[in-house]
Parts: C-alpha cells; structure tokens; sequence
C-alpha cells in the first residue's frame, strides 16, 4: 500500500509540475499576444519581443 501511495504521489507531483508549466506558458503566450495587439493597433517601430518562455517554445516546440 505504501508503495502504491508513493507512485500516486510521485505521479501527482509529475502532473502538477506539467500543469503548472502550462499555465505560465499560457500566462506568456498572452502577454506576448496582448503586446502585438497593441502594437497592430499603433504600429510605431519594430514589434515586440515575444516573452522569453514563447520565444523558447517558438525555437523548440516543447
């Protein structure tokens, strides 16, 4: 039982750890997609850099 437990417990943190990942990238991928829009909407020099968590992702795809 204890074993078990442990697995679930391991999994558990496994899945929070993915899941908590997840929301800072949708957290960036947002502020990244906010200043673009801002940009679009007054478009005064180069576009905004994407955040730094997008920008991996972009270059990485994980």
């Amino acid at each position: 039982m204890d074993k078990e437990n442990g697995f679930l417990r391991s999994e558990n943190e496994q899945i929070r750890a993915k899941q908590s990942r997840m929301e800072r990238f949708l957290q960036a991928f947002s502020w990244s997609m906010d200043d673009l829009y801002r940009w679009a909407r007054n478009p005064v020099g180069p576009p905004p850099d994407p955040h730094p968590l997008v920008d991996e992702y972009n270059r990485t795809g994980v």
